[in-house]
């Protein structure tokens, strides 16, 4: 329980942005591997695998610019 307390507190080591990047990117893995597997069609995979590793990378360059314009 205090793994969840450290992921959602300001002070902690811990980054609930690093962890959602992960799991962003992780599903994104998942059902490309799925939709391959299944032989889905590849447009559509393609597009919905880019929502997700884009919001995985996105949100941890944006925190990355913002960090350096904050300090």
């Amino acid at each position: 329980m205090s793994f969840f307390r450290d992921l959602l507190s300001s002070d902690s080591k811990l980054s609930s942005l690093r962890v959602m990047a992960f799991l962003a990117l992780f599903a994104g893995i998942v059902i490309a591997v799925y939709g391959l597997y299944m032989n889905r069609d590849m447009i559509g995979l393609s597009a919905l695998c880019g929502v997700f590793v884009g919001a995985a990378f996105g949100g941890k360059v944006s925190q990355k610019i913002l960090e350096k314009s904050d300090s």
